[in-house]
This record gives structure tokens, sequence and C-alpha cells, in this order.
């Protein structure tokens, strides 16, 4: 078995690290976004988006899921 030196192993992760973060911010990726709406303190529903959705005055966003939903 060879051995890897802190090195080698650094440059690795690197690389892994880069490939795994291009992947996530890919345009279809897990963090593209599915919809862009305003929210306001009454909770609204939107197309192919789970859950209702609102936020209160200082910006805090209230997501809530029925059992069907997850």
């Amino acid at each position: 078995m060879s051995e890897t030196t802190p090195e080698e192993f650094a440059a690795a992760h690197a690389a892994w690290h880069a490939e795994v973060e291009a992947g996530r911010t890919a345009p279809f990726g897990p963090l593209s976004a599915v919809a862009l709406h305003w929210l306001t303190d009454e909770p609204q529903t939107f197309d192919a988006v789970p859950g209702s959705w609102s936020a209160d005055a200082q910006g805090l966003v209230t997501a809530t899921l029925s059992a069907a939903e997850g």
C-alpha cells in the first residue's frame, strides 16, 4: 500500500471539493432556484413548491408542510 503525503491529500481533497461544489451549484443542481416569489406575512402556496410560505417583518421565513408533503 502506498502512502499519501499531506500535500497530495490536500490537493485531492481540493479537487473533490471543487467538483462537489460545481455540481451543487450547477444550473439544474440541488441548489438551483425553483421559484422566485415575494413572501408576505400571510402564508402562500406556489406551484411546484411544497408547503405554504410566509415571512414576518424581520424577514424570518416560515415553511409549513402537510404530512403528505414531508
